[in-house]
């Protein structure tokens, strides 16, 4: 642990894995700190000569509103990409809560790396502490798919029907990804809380203690079963929709050979 000045963290070189500030966050955060609330310290990255922050960036800009000039830092051995990956998986369950448009961020970081970029699907998720649907909602974005808005309102926009072959198309939804997680989310917390007034509910330290350490070892191995899960879907359709291209690009060839021959 390290008091750093606040003026010697390095905050603009691409750490910051939010879309944006919540400012209201910060305002609560710098109340509290006048009234002499204690916070986690902020986690930076030092390279010899910078320190780049990875975690914090709600608790620095508090401090600074509060009127101070330092801040207690757990400091850790690292360069500037360290502290990018680490940002990405940041406040996956603490802090100020992620939005969507801050999830989104964390994953195109690791996707448009060089060498993140080549990641799993499901390690990406794991890593960001979102969906491997997520993950893959915004790879297709980036490959030019159906655009994920990033507005504050998360309304969806309206698109026009598509018109193919004389078929009338439905637009694609493209925030199913977005309204999947959310209900996950609310489930998963929903779970916690049950599983909370059950393990409560034992008449002794040792049994809640032995039903705390298997309902958590039990939640994981179903976590990790979802993941394979949906990782096997994924490739499922990411097969089917290469494999109706091919098909498409055949009868294409085909058409053309039959007026070539004509």
């Amino acid at each position: 642990m390290k008091t750093l000045n606040l003026a010697a963290i390095i905050i603009d070189q691409g750490t910051q894995s939010r879309a944006e500030i919540n400012e209201d966050a910060v305002s609560d955060y710098a109340e509290a700190m006048r009234a002499g609330a204690q916070f986690p310290p902020i986690i930076v990255f030092h390279d010899g000569t910078e320190y780049f922050l990875a975690d914090g960036f709600h608790r620095l800009h508090a401090t600074k509103r509060a009127g101070k000039t330092s801040i207690q830092a757990d400091v850790r051995t690292g360069t500037l990409r360290d502290a990018m990956f680490f940002s990405a998986g940041a406040n996956g369950d603490h802090g100020a809560r992620k939005t969507n448009a801050d999830k989104r961020k964390s994953v195109r970081m690791l996707l448009e790396d060089f060498e993140w970029g080549e990641m799993s699907v499901n390690d990406i998720a794991a890593h960001c502490h979102v969906s491997p649907q997520l993950v893959t909602a915004v790879k297709l974005e980036m490959e030019g798919g159906v655009k994920v808005s990033t507005v504050k309102t998360n309304a969806p926009k309206k698109q026009r029907p598509v018109k193919l072959n004389n078929v009338i198309e439905p637009p694609e939804e493209p925030f199913v990804a977005e309204q999947d997680e959310a209900v996950q989310e609310l489930l998963a917390e929903n779970q916690r809380l049950a599983d909370k007034l059950a393990v409560n509910a034992l008449p002794t330290e040792e049994e809640k203690q032995a039903a705390g350490d298997t309902i958590a070892e039990l939640r994981e191995q179903i976590r990790i079963l979802e993941i394979e899960n949906q990782s096997l879907k994924i490739s499922r359709d990411t097969y089917q929709r290469e494999n109706a291209e091919l098909k498409k690009t055949v009868q294409s060839l085909q058409r053309k050979l039959k007026k070539e021959e004509v």
